[in-house]
């Protein structure tokens, strides 16, 4: 019995293009959850951070109460995060880590900018 690869293998491509991906899938922030959760966890919450301006005018003693000690306090924060993105063909090549990165203004100490950069 011969295997057709002519049909196989497109066949093959389409499965894959066509799964049901839940790395794009985004949530609303949530604090207890981005406090609980890995880092995956809250790479689903940065769209809604940024998005929605949530920490923008806040003190680094508000932005630390809503999402944790990330290990340096006297600049500007950054929090590792997994926004579903990964390296190498079909992702085999594991995950592609990112940062929130928090930018506070010097004299105000307030949040000027929020993105998330690899």
């Amino acid at each position: 019995m011969k295997i057709n690869l002519t049909f196989i293998l497109p066949l093959f491509f389409i499965v894959i293009g066509c799964r049901q991906d839940k790395q794009t899938e985004n949530l609303k922030f949530n604090r207890e959850e981005w406090l609980q959760g890995d880092i995956r966890t809250r790479g689903k919450m940065v769209e809604n951070i940024i998005d929605d301006n949530i920490l923008i005018n806040k003190s680094k003693s508000e932005v630390l109460s809503l999402l944790g000690d990330q290990g340096d306090t006297t600049g500007n924060f950054s929090y590792q995060v997994d926004i579903g993105k990964t390296t190498g063909p079909f992702g085999w090549g594991g995950i592609w880590p990112f940062a929130l990165n928090i930018h506070f203004d010097t004299l105000s100490s307030k949040v000027i900018e929020v993105r998330c950069n690899d």
